[in-house]
């Protein structure tokens, strides 16, 4: 950030919470560890969160604060509120940056806002940790509210200092951070810990399925998918469906999106999973009508199995 303001506010108060931040984090650490499972399947199937969007209209627009979902897959296991900054037209995706655990900036990088009036948790915003965020991620998340133009300004304004380098007003200059001026500087280690906080949404922006994995769950095995980025949208893939000869075909219809359908062992659409469902190691669950589904490609990566309409389980093989 080439910015020559300077300030002399004190870092007592944020070094104090910081501190205790650091308790709460090992705290729920050892909590998480001790409530861990031993045994069991290795693609576990957690309890479901909502994938839809909790309010009606509005579609993802710069300004907004939204929260994204958990994706326990990915080891997200928290609601993430975050505030849209740009647009990617390119790859129908948004820059995004995630507020701070804190109530106090650590530094040029992170800016005190006005928004803690209608909620705490949005006191800080933390611009220098902004991510590239697929737009279908941002669609499910919950609108919590949109900024005005002011706010929104001064955000990019302070985005575009420390990633670009540009000249920052002095106005906004009372409600960043304190400059980073040595490398003992024990915000340099709070950089390091909580940097990266979107990269578990970020890194489900693009995908192509690559291959399958098998799992081990109960006495059937169930699909994984793994995902990695790639320009191809035209890639097929094909496992066989339990033991009657059927065949699950995927193929990618865009960077976003998926379709599925289910071949007989004549290669005519079958509707064998009619009235049954995939069921993602997210906890989501989307019903098959006919022979085909369409899936978001934010879930196929997370791993899913298949379910009849009797609710029993089938194997997925390469």
């Amino acid at each position: 950030m080439k910015t020559h303001l300077t300030t002399t506010k004190p870092l007592t108060s944020w070094l104090e919470e910081w501190h205790q931040h650091q308790e709460y984090l090992r705290a729920l650490d050892e909590e998480r560890t001790a409530s861990a499972p031993t045994s069991g399947s290795s693609l576990r199937l957690l309890p479901s969160y909502p994938t839809t969007s909790t309010t009606e209209g509005p579609n993802v627009e710069v300004g907004q604060v939204r929260v994204l979902r958990p994706l326990p897959i990915t080891g997200a296991l928290d609601l993430r509120p975050v505030l849209v900054l740009q647009s990617v037209k390119e790859s129908e995706s948004w820059i995004c940056a995630p507020f701070s655990p804190l109530s106090e900036p650590a530094h040029e990088g992170e800016w005190r806002t006005s928004l803690a009036v209608n909620d705490p948790r949005l006191s800080v915003l933390s611009l220098w940790d902004s991510a590239e965020i697929e737009g279908t991620l941002l669609v499910s998340a919950r609108l919590v509210q949109q900024v005005d133009a002011a706010t929104l300004s001064a955000a990019q304004s302070i985005w575009s200092a420390w990633h670009q380098g540009t000249a920052l007003a002095e106005s906004l200059s009372a409600d960043i951070g304190p400059r980073l001026v040595s490398l003992l500087d024990p915000r340099h280690k709070y950089t390091a810990e909580v940097g990266g906080a979107l990269q578990p949404w970020a890194e489900l922006r693009r995908f192509t399925l690559k291959k399958a994995t098998q799992y081990s769950a109960a006495a059937d095995s169930t699909l994984a998918l793994a995902a990695s980025p790639s320009g191809s949208q035209a890639l097929g893939h094909s496992y066989r469906l339990g033991e009657a000869g059927l065949r699950l075909v995927i193929t990618l219809l865009s960077p976003m999106e998926a379709k599925l359908r289910v071949l007989d062992p004549a290669e005519h659409p079958s509707a064998a999973l009619d009235g049954g469902s995939l069921l993602f190691a997210d906890g989501t669950q989307l019903a098959f009508t006919g022979s085909e589904l369409v899936v978001p490609l934010v879930h196929l990566a997370q791993g899913f199995a298949a379910i009849e309409a009797n609710g029993e389980l089938l194997s997925l093989r390469d």
